[in-house]
């Protein structure tokens, strides 16, 4: 409920892992997917066990790892992991540690579930409600 009050259809949501868990069958994914409004974007996360193609297939536009994020009007971006950058494996792709690790890098992850920390958007640290662009932006000032 919070989300459809939050999102409209139109609206662009990334979504920073561990969607369902990974415990609910492939069907339930796609019938639970096309009830949330907007155009969802995966990066995955440690439970997120499906293939890229069942997450896309469930109505996902992309999946991804990680992504960069570069905001309007600022010198800084945003660096969208599940995983905070300190714990982050750059293992497969290690041309990203020196984009993601840049001064005007600003980290943003779901895994930690820290309640407090502005840079953890886990559904416990925003009251199981998305948060927009600009809230953030406003929230870390940047």
């Amino acid at each position: 409920n919070q989300w459809n009050k939050t999102v409209s259809p139109d609206d662009t949501v990334m979504f920073l892992g561990d969607f369902l868990m990974g415990r609910q069958p492939k069907v339930n994914l796609k019938l639970f997917m096309e009830r949330l409004n907007g155009l969802k974007f995966l990066i995955r996360g440690n439970h997120d066990k499906f293939s890229n193609q069942t997450y896309l297939d469930a109505g996902f536009q992309t999946v991804h790892d990680s992504l960069a994020y570069f905001l309007d009007n600022s010198d800084k971006f945003l660096v969208l992991t599940h995983r905070p950058l300190s714990s982050f494996n750059f293992a497969p792709n290690p041309s990203l540690r020196h984009l993601y690790t840049r001064k005007n890098a600003v980290s943003i992850y779901g895994h930690t579930h820290e309640i407090g920390d502005p840079h953890c958007v886990s559904v416990e640290n925003i009251n199981y409600t998305p948060i927009s662009l600009s809230e953030l932006r406003e929230i870390l000032d940047i």
